[in-house]
């Protein structure tokens, strides 16, 4: 995603869900390339587990003034790139939160709350929000994904990035698995181990 909107290093990166597995992991490759985090949580205590894996800032959305924090932050400039996994208010504030010509790819809708960014903030800053959904991008850029999948397997081997996976036998251990992959609230995915 950091490739799909041409993001650069020195550059403030936001996102919403930043302690699902994808979140981890895009703070763990923006750090790579030398980008700043600017990550949306609903927990307190996730902040210090985001902080210890190399984002730089962690807002509370349930405690924290999302647009206000993100204008101080970036000295009022906003953000150029944000991906977003809620929508709704969150969403929302991400959306006005873009500075000048920034882009906001939605990934997800766990929020079920309308979105509604303001129109004058992205008429003036000129600004995109649109879709990004992996299974077309993929089948669209296969030389781009496999190179993809050599870089990420390549930083894992190297042990500078880590996914948080839960192993499950698969012959012994199917039904687990899927109630794992499931369940509410779990930062870790479910691996099936043949």
């Amino acid at each position: 995603m950091l490739d799909e909107v041409n993001a650069q290093p020195g550059e403030f990166i936001l996102q919403s869900a930043a302690a699902s597995a994808l979140g981890k992991a895009l703070i763990q490759f923006a750090k790579i390339m030398g980008m700043k985090t600017i990550n949306i949580v609903r927990r307190e205590e996730q902040k210090e587990e985001l902080k210890a894996i190399g984002a730089d800032f962690v807002i509370n959305s349930e405690t924290e003034d999302i647009k206000k924090v993100i204008a101080e932050i970036t000295e009022q400039k906003g953000v150029r790139c944000a991906f977003d996994a809620v929508t709704g208010t969150t969403g929302s504030a991400m959306a006005d939160s873009l500075g000048k010509k920034g882009i906001m790819l939605i990934y997800g809708r766990l929020s079920k709350e309308p979105f509604s960014p303001a129109p004058a903030a992205m008429l003036f800053k000129q600004s995109t929000v649109r879709g990004f959904w992996l299974q077309p991008w993929k089948e669209e850029n296969p030389q781009k994904t496999k190179e993809f999948l050599g870089k990420i397997i390549k930083l894992l081997l190297e042990k500078k990035i880590k996914f948080d996976a839960k192993t499950f036998d698969a012959a012994t251990q199917f039904q687990e698995a899927i109630e794992h992959s499931v369940a509410p609230g779990k930062s870790e995915k479910s691996v099936l181990v043949f």
